[in-house]
């Protein structure tokens, strides 16, 4: 399986920019899929946590995976708020349940800044 990561003006390129303004970074456009997870997962400065570096990543690739999908086969139109919505409670869910810990961070911490959460773990 090829990923592509869509840095142009299309839908799915706006996902990408509108993830990297939430966690309040610059966007880095790669057109391989292995290289935009590499550099996506160098955001994350905690080396402690290694199984929670991508959760954001993963998470977003997974939803447009699901997107279009849902587009192509079930006659879905595109959302891109609730795509977002979608990709920030997803992320959540995953990286609590990759902690397996307990964490004073709440799903509003989350919300405000993702990359302050990890790497303060």
């Amino acid at each position: 399986m090829e990923i592509v990561i869509s840095t142009t003006s299309d839908p799915y390129g706006f996902v990408w920019k509108k993830i990297y303004k939430w966690m309040a970074v610059d966007f880095i456009p790669f057109e391989e899929g292995w290289k935009h997870f590499i550099s996506f997962g160098d955001l994350v400065k905690s080396k402690r946590l290694a199984k929670t570096r991508h959760v954001i990543w993963l998470a977003t690739t997974w939803s447009i995976w699901r997107t279009r999908n849902n587009i192509v086969f079930r006659g879905y139109v595109f959302n891109l708020d609730a795509l977002i919505d979608q990709i920030i409670f997803i992320s959540w869910f995953w990286f609590i349940g990759r902690l397996r810990v307990n964490t004073s961070f709440v799903f509003s911490d989350w919300c405000n800044d993702p990359l302050v959460c990890i790497d303060n773990i």
